[in-house]
């Protein structure tokens, strides 16, 4: 047995802790006042035989349902997962100018649902995420596990990355590094998929899309945005220029075009969907090996109504003190 989101059994302590003493407090808040109107109570405190029961079945309940969130495994089967050796490395730009809202939500938002598309496509290739703006870091390694890269895609925001601008050349090396780290026997084909807007991407993008290229690197750009568009800045206005004119953010989507021209690949066009353009172009190739790898069934559910049936049960139990 085990959990797919164990994250949250650091939870169970916390809460169960919190719970006791909410309960305990109340208690002796209830006894405090009903011993002021009456004398009797200071003598011979009232004890209800039941109370101590429900504050189990609550405590059940309350654990129950963060062991269900969590989301228990056990029972699986053994699937045969096909292997390719290809490798898809998403650089992603967070710069300021990404939450632009010429594309709705903005810009950001538009390229993680792109990435989705994709990862919902990908078979047997691993994936890997590096971010960048003034500066690049590897978000998520190379990896088979679509989950893993979904939950590191989950926490993409501007915020991540304290110095601002378009350094690609540097996400570019950053991305042939993390191949690099991740190198496998077997591999064939390395792919980066650059989704950004590509404003002030600099003239060393060019030559390192060309020395990727040389070294069987394909580079494919997904330009973000359509028209000038405000940037909105930390305080919820927009950025304004020295002269107090708001800065407007154009992509450049004919740098991009090059960048890929550069890298051996192309443009991927605003109309194309990252789940086609992954079918098209980078899922044929021979199969190089398969494994058999463990797909587990959650068992949330049953817990689920446990929890369910702790809470009825409590909720007897007060309603059979008030009769």
């Amino acid at each position: 047995m085990n959990f797919a989101d164990n994250r949250y059994l650091y939870l169970i302590i916390p809460l169960a802790l919190g719970l006791i003493l909410i309960r305990l407090w109340s208690a002796k808040n209830y006894r405090r006042r009903l011993s002021l109107l009456s004398a009797a109570w200071k003598l011979k405190p009232l004890r209800d035989p039941w109370e101590w029961l429900r504050r189990i079945f609550l405590l059940l309940a309350v654990l129950t349902m963060v062991l269900a969130i969590a989301r228990p495994r056990w029972d699986f089967h053994w699937s045969e997962v096909k292997h390719r050796g290809s490798d898809v490395i998403v650089v992603l730009d967070l710069s300021r100018s990404m939450l632009a809202t010429d594309i709705k939500p903005n810009r950001l938002e538009k390229a993680k649902r792109s990435v989705r598309d994709l990862l919902s496509a990908v078979q047997g290739d691993r994936i890997g995420l590096v971010l960048f703006s003034g500066v690049a870091f590897i978000q998520c390694p190379l990896t088979y596990d679509k989950s893993s890269f979904d939950l590191f895609l989950d926490q993409v925001s501007v915020d991540l990355l304290p110095v601002q601008g378009t350094e690609i050349a540097a996400a570019l090396d950053l991305a042939e590094k993390a191949f690099d780290q991740g190198s496998e026997t077997g591999s064939r084909a390395k792919t980066v998929i650059l989704i950004s807007d590509g404003e002030d991407h600099g003239e060393n993008a060019y030559s390192k899309a060309e020395s990727l290229a040389e070294k069987g690197v394909r580079i494919f750009s997904l330009g973000m945005g359509s028209d000038g568009s405000p940037i909105p800045s930390e305080d919820g206005a927009f950025l304004r220029d020295g002269r107090g004119q708001l800065v407007l953010s154009r992509p450049d989507i004919d740098g991009l075009a090059k960048i890929a021209k550069s890298g051996g690949g192309r443009l991927i066009s605003a109309s194309e969907n990252l789940d086609d353009f992954y079918r098209q172009e980078l899922s044929h190739g021979e199969e190089l090996q398969s494994t058999r790898e463990k797909v587990w069934k959650e068992r949330h559910m049953a817990l689920s109504l446990l929890a369910f049936s702790f809470l009825l049960v409590e909720f007897l139990i007060r309603g059979k003190r008030l009769v």
